[in-house]
């Protein structure tokens, strides 16, 4: 009787890792958006559309700046702890509070293999999501400070339909619906948008 050969793993394709990828980049800007808003007290999910959530990581990362460009230098660090990671835990070995807070021999059996490319990518996707969270949870509590206050500037100035002009600070905004506050007000509006501004203008670049 032949006896049954082992089937090999799977080798995923650069397709599977692009759509792996892509969908994580979904949960991260989905997690963004719920942490940021959850400040301002509103549920993001009930204003946005599937189109939004598909998008808000492509939106975040297109008006993000300084953060893609951060996580492009910080790259060829993530590949070399992924590389040296033997080197790194042999060095932490000497450590007393090391020894005492991991399990030296299964950790000398894991790092002793050879790096691979998933973990890599794990600890890219760590500081990817880091990022994404870093700042929903840095940026949420500090416009939420300056709302209570009162304090928040205006940096756009929004015309409606019926020719009404306000000035207000943009909270955020969908395919659907704007979030915003004027001057000297700690209400969050929401408006929708289609049918209901006809223009919006920014008056002024100022630090978020």
């Amino acid at each position: 009787m032949k006896a049954k050969k082992k089937g090999k793993k799977r080798q995923r394709s650069l397709q599977d890792y692009l759509s792996i990828g892509y969908l994580f980049l979904i949960v991260c800007g989905l997690v963004k958006d719920i942490i940021y808003y959850n400040f301002l007290d509103i549920n993001i999910i009930k204003y946005s559309s599937v189109i939004d959530i598909l998008l808000s990581p492509i939106a975040f990362v297109a008006t993000n700046k300084v953060g893609p460009f951060f996580i492009l230098l910080l790259m060829p660090l993530v590949y070399w702890v992924n590389s040296n990671m033997l080197k790194i835990h042999e060095f932490w070995k000497r450590k007393g509070w090391y020894s005492k807070k991991t399990d030296i021999v299964k950790l000398d059996k894991l790092y002793s293999k050879p790096a691979s490319g998933d973990g890599f990518l794990i600890l890219l996707a760590i500081l990817i999501f880091s990022f994404f969270l870093g700042s929903s949870i840095g940026r949420g509590p500090k416009i939420l400070e300056k709302i209570k206050d009162k304090t928040q500037e205006a940096d756009h100035r929004i015309v409606f339909s019926d020719n009404e002009t306000v000035m207000v600070r943009i909270l955020g905004q969908n395919s659907q619906f704007i979030f915003y506050v004027q001057p000297k007000s700690d209400k969050v509006i929401i408006a929708p948008i289609q049918g209901n501004i006809r223009k919006i203008e920014k008056i002024k670049k100022l630090d978020k």
